[in-house]
């Protein structure tokens, strides 16, 4: 009989463990869907100002980040999921602009103006 309760146990952490396992393979977003949650994301920032930071965020996930000085304060913008260069490219000083609903950036720095758009993996 002990043994019997002891399969019964088992079986039944066997069975939710494997419940969990499959819901959260479901529930998993595929590659494109998560594309289309970054441009999503990406097209509804917006922002204006100067480049005064830019860095590699070690402590959050390795984040490629820069800091603008805006007419609301300092934020800080994230390029990982960019594939243009746009990280590389940008640099302490330039003076940048993004629109909300557009994938385009405006870099100003000196006398050279220069539109990037965001690119993205397709897969």
């Amino acid at each position: 009989m002990k043994q019997f309760l002891k399969l019964v146990v088992l079986l039944s952490i066997v069975v939710s463990f494997g419940t969990v396992v499959l819901w959260y393979l479901e529930n998993i977003p595929s590659s494109d869907e998560m594309r289309k949650q970054f441009v999503s994301f990406y097209n509804n920032e917006q922002y204006s100002g100067l480049v005064i930071d830019k860095y590699i965020d070690n402590e959050n996930h390795l984040y490629e980040t820069v800091v603008i000085s805006g007419n609301d304060g300092d934020s800080s913008f994230f390029f990982n999921a960019d594939i243009a260069g746009i990280f590389e490219y940008l640099a302490v000083g330039d003076s940048v602009e993004k629109k909300s609903g557009e994938l385009f950036i405006s870099v100003q720095r000196g006398q050279t103006d220069t539109i990037i758009k965001h690119k993205f993996r397709s897969n």
